[in-house]
């Protein structure tokens, strides 16, 4: 039925380099980036919970479309970063039906 918006779930990937972050900042900024619904882990297809590298955050999140999924993640994010006074790159990728893998060399 047209004008009917349906939410869908998107998988959402959050990283960012943000050189010379103490670390009493990234806890804080792990809290309000886990309050936006991501978390330093992932699972996998076996349901594992695998972590993640350090400023990596993932998450199942619920959106109109993946774009705007992404640009309010990244709105988000960059008012996070503002108020802790820090610049750096963000990178949001958001999707669905994705096969990811992580590997320790």
């Amino acid at each position: 039925m047209a004008g009917i918006w349906t939410e869908m779930s998107f998988s959402v990937i959050l990283t960012f380099d943000s050189p010379g972050m103490n670390p009493e900042i990234m806890n804080k900024l792990d809290d309000r980036i886990h309050a936006l619904g991501l978390k330093r882990s992932a699972r996998d297809e076996k349901k594992s919970e695998i972590m993640l590298s350090n400023n990596t955050f993932s998450g199942e999140l619920e959106g109109e479309s993946a774009t705007n999924l992404r640009d309010d993640i990244f709105s988000k994010t960059e008012a996070i970063f503002l108020s802790f006074g820090l610049k750096g790159k963000i990178f949001v990728s958001v999707g669905g039906n994705w096969s990811w893998g992580i590997r320790n060399v």
